[in-house]
């Protein structure tokens, strides 16, 4: 350019590869819930820093995952360096593989500001037990263990190991192929034990494409002052 160009003849265009950090920052809060139909409900945190005015935080699964996540667009208006939370469901999540989500802002004039990418682990009981009761054996047992499993792990159970801290436990396998999601009741006979012992029992599971998944219960053996008929 010389002194015979003015400004009509001349534009300038600029570029620079901002640190998606200096736009937006998101961050999935701990205490992620594992509900008994498979989904995970959690928590994320995200603040805007992009200097202007966003509309929408949009959530996206990773490209290629096959879990899915709701919303997919929240309606929350926010001022630069306002934050928000957002309570997102995910579905059909590995719950022995990371979750990775991407989080995007956009503002009212449909421009998308920016994006980041975070990557989180789960950790949901692949079973639960409840309706516990410990009580004299009539048979050659000393002590009787029932209780009902619920599988939370999204696969069949095929089967159960049961490993005692203490004693012998029969049966140590029981064939359960248990529903996703639904519950059985087992009983487990204690011998070699004492009242007033602590006694840990084992649970592992074994299921569908070699799934495993270990719950461990303890208990204090309580004394039996008349015999079983």
């Amino acid at each position: 350019m010389d002194n015979d160009v003015n400004l009509d003849n001349a534009f300038v265009r600029y570029r620079a590869d901002c640190d998606p950090r200096a736009c937006i920052q998101a961050a999935v809060e701990n205490g992620a819930s594992c509900n008994k139909d498979g989904t995970v409900t959690l928590t994320a945190h995200v603040t805007n820093t992009s200097g202007h005015p966003i509309q929408y935080v949009m959530i996206s699964p990773a490209v290629g995952a096959t879990y899915t996540v709701s919303p997919n667009i929240a309606n929350t208006p926010l001022n630069n360096n306002l934050s928000t939370t957002i309570t997102l469901t995910v579905t059909g999540a590995n719950p022995t593989q990371p979750i990775c989500l991407t989080f995007l802002l956009q503002d009212a004039d449909g421009r998308t500001c920016c994006a980041i990418s975070r990557c989180f682990d789960i950790h949901c009981d692949c079973m639960k037990i409840t309706q516990e009761s410990l009580g004299c054996d009539p048979g050659p047992a000393a002590y009787a263990y029932t209780f009902t499993v619920q599988n939370l792990s999204g696969n069949t159970i095929q089967q159960l190991f049961a490993i005692p801290s203490l004693g012998t436990l029969t049966p140590q396998l029981i064939a359960t192929n248990l529903a996703p999601y639904s519950s059985m009741t087992i009983t487990l006979h204690l011998s070699g034990v004492t009242a007033g012992q602590t006694l840990c029992v084992m649970l592992q599971a074994y299921g569908q494409d070699n799934d495993c998944c270990l719950t461990k219960v303890c208990f204090t053996l309580p004394p039996i002052e008349i015999a079983c008929d």
